[in-house]
């Protein structure tokens, strides 16, 4: 079973949180980022809560909706924005399930949005 994991930038520190999301309309998403005895709750950036996917790339992080990625592909040097779209997150216009072992995370769209430019 797939671990399900958020992340969202913090509101008042601007540091990545790691956990579980609570969101409803018209509020501000927390997410219960789980620590020794509990967790804490972090009110993050609706516009930088991102799911994680489910794989991992080729050095063993986690990859998320919004990572910006290297790979090879038909011989091919390439970046790309994951992206949720369906039920699937893709690479372009490929599911990332298809490529993880050949894909490094270099950034994300939040705090490397110059990387992104050409893709």
């Amino acid at each position: 079973m797939r671990e399900i994991l958020f992340r969202g930038k913090d509101l008042q520190t601007g540091e990545w949180r790691y956990g579980s999301l609570v969101s409803s309309e018209g509020r501000t998403p927390v997410i219960h980022e789980p620590v020794k005895y509990g967790h804490n709750l972090h009110y993050v950036d609706k516009n930088t809560v991102g799911q994680f996917t489910g794989v991992f790339d080729k050095t063993k992080k986690r990859i998320f909706e919004g990572d910006i990625i290297f790979y090879e592909y038909q011989g091919d040097e390439l970046k790309a924005e994951v992206i949720y779209k369906g039920s699937t997150f893709l690479i372009g216009d490929e599911n990332l399930d298809f490529m993880v072992s050949d894909v490094e995370i270099v950034g994300n769209r939040f705090d490397n949005p110059l990387l992104l430019e050409g893709v």
